[in-house]
């Protein structure tokens, strides 16, 4: 079982978590989101912020557009998030 499904188990079947929060557990994976932020500081010395989310990658806060393309080169190269 993959970790992220592990998680799920362990939020659904958290009672505390159940108590606090009232109504039926319902896990709907079609609904799943997920997301992270990641701060770079580039060689050249830019800082800009990589967001993965379950269906977009965003960069912001960048200037050269050489760190757009090279984002771009690595995520073409990782077979998950194609």
């Amino acid at each position: 079982m993959h970790s992220y499904q592990y998680a799920i188990a362990a939020i659904i079947s958290n009672m505390a978590n159940v108590a606090a929060h009232g109504g039926k557990v319902k896990h709907i994976a079609g609904s799943d989101l997920f997301s992270v932020k990641l701060k770079f500081h580039d060689p050249d010395g830019e800082i800009y912020f990589l967001s993965i989310a379950r269906d977009r990658i965003t960069i912001s806060s960048y200037n050269d557009d050489g760190i757009r393309k090279r984002v771009e080169t690595w995520a073409d190269g990782v077979p998950a998030l194609l």
